[in-house]
């Protein structure tokens, strides 16, 4: 990194350099190789975010509190499948990385459904 001076009020800000860029390249290949990272870690959190909500709805004994927790689950699963459907459709445009976001949109679906089978398990 080089340090250049002319930011906002005369402070020194640090710029990044192409050697800089490929070292973080690099970093990431290897177990998330052709896939986005950004939507990657997306799909990670929502999945287990789904997958613990599932989870308390499979621990569920009470009628009322199954009713409440379901309609949790209905009001705010659509923010988080928006949210990670406009990720995936900015980050995988090619034709041929279609299979790709689906198969990432085909995990975030199953999460809370498993999350219910564990829950009724435990």
């Amino acid at each position: 990194m080089r340090k250049e001076a002319g930011g906002p009020f005369g402070i020194e800000f640090e710029t990044q350099t192409l050697q800089d860029e490929f070292m973080v390249e690099e970093a990431t290949k290897g177990i998330c190789a052709g896939f986005n990272l950004q939507s990657l870690v997306l799909v990670v959190a929502l999945t287990m975010h789904s997958v613990f909500e599932g989870i308390a709805l499979g621990l569920t004994k009470e009628f009322s509190a199954t009713i409440n927790i379901m309609l949790a689950l209905i009001l705010h699963k659509p923010a988080a499948a928006m949210s990670l459907g406009v990720s995936i459709t900015k980050n995988f445009v090619e034709k041929n990385e279609e299979k790709k976001g689906i198969l990432l949109l085909t995990v975030f679906a199953v999460a809370t459904p498993i999350g219910i089978m564990l829950g009724m398990a435990l």
